[in-house]
């Protein structure tokens, strides 16, 4: 874990963090510079005037990948983002210009962000479910109001109370889908969670802020609670390496049929970007449902998914799951 740079006084060193790969969630109050800021995808802060990482600014050495941040800014809360680096030094950015009276430093620490969704919920909504008061701890003061603290970490339950009112499902919380669940050991937590977190991730870049999307196999147009970012061949074929590779492994499917039967095999992608009838279905009713999809353009099929889609298009055609492409 990195630990804070050496300042001219006294320097807080954070406590080493456990190793379990359980997420943590942080509020982060941000003011007129929130808009360049989540456009630039970043955290920064900087030792305070005696050099010293006070309460507020030293916990941005505590944020590490994976975990969730709410966003506040002008009594509102505005985004979630989900942590992609960790802190590293670095100078001041553009979108961080100085307060009034902030010139004893221009460099700090950046931490890089994935922004899930943006959102606004003003202050006099979010304080009917965040607990504040006498007594409690947390981001808002006793009326209700945010602290004026630039970073700071929640508890779970805050946290995915604020998480519900965004529309954003918390990855430790999310049922992992059977597909990802493949080749993980039911009691092996470290892997559940570094497959939730990729799941998070890669449901993020494909289906965006939008809150519908459309169905890579049917081409119906839902929303997105019944829309799921499908493998285009077993998850558990691919490398830790092409498990990253969003834009070749994945496609968008929905839950109205689309994706189970890809998944079972019954639909597949053939090298044209053809939907065509994969292995034979048992029923009349399944019949139906293939005939219906059968001949339709995937159009995700494209120089980056098509060694994928061969992959798992030949192992259905020989009966048997293949390794996956380089």
């Amino acid at each position: 874990m990195a630990n804070p740079p050496t300042g001219r006084l006294d320097v807080h060193t954070p406590q080493t963090r456990k190793e379990d790969c359980t997420l943590s969630y942080w509020w982060v109050n941000q003011g007129e510079n929130f808009e360049r800021a989540i456009k630039a995808h970043t955290l920064w802060t900087l030792q305070d005037r005696g050099g010293i990482w006070s309460a507020g600014r030293k916990e941005i050495f505590e944020l590490r990948p994976g975990d969730l941040v709410i966003h506040h800014a002008r009594k509102a809360i505005r985004a979630v983002s989900q942590v992609a680096e960790a802190a590293t030094s670095a100078t001041r950015p553009a979108e961080n210009p100085p307060r009034p009276g902030e010139s004893w430093s221009d460099v700090g620490q950046r931490v890089e962000l994935d922004i899930l969704h943006p959102v606004t919920i003003p202050q006099t909504q979010y304080a009917t479910f965040i607990s504040h008061g006498s007594g409690t701890t947390g981001p808002l003061g006793v009326d209700g109001i945010a602290k004026r603290r630039y970073l700071e970490q929640i508890d779970t339950r805050t946290a995915h109370a604020i998480l519900a009112a965004c529309g954003v499902e918390a990855p430790d919380l999310a049922p992992l889908p059977s597909a990802w669940a493949d080749g993980i050991d039911a009691t092996d937590s470290e892997a559940l969670t570094k497959a939730r977190l990729e799941q998070s991730k890669l449901r993020a870049f494909l289906l965006g802020t939008s809150p519908t999307a459309t169905c890579d196999l049917c081409g119906r147009i839902l929303p997105i609670d019944l829309i799921v970012a499908a493998h285009i061949q077993l998850r558990s074929k691919l490398t830790d390496q092409q498990r990253l590779q969003f834009k070749a492994v994945a496609m968008l499917a929905c839950t109205l049929g689309c994706d189970a039967l890809y998944e079972a095999g019954y639909i597949t992608v053939n090298s044209n970007g053809i939907v065509t009838a994969g292995k034979p279905p048992l029923t009349q009713a399944l019949s139906k449902a293939v005939t219906g999809l059968a001949g339709r353009t995937c159009p995700r099929h494209n120089h980056l998914t098509a060694a994928h889609f061969a992959a798992r298009h030949d192992s259905l055609m020989t009966g048997w799951e293949g390794t996956s492409p380089d």
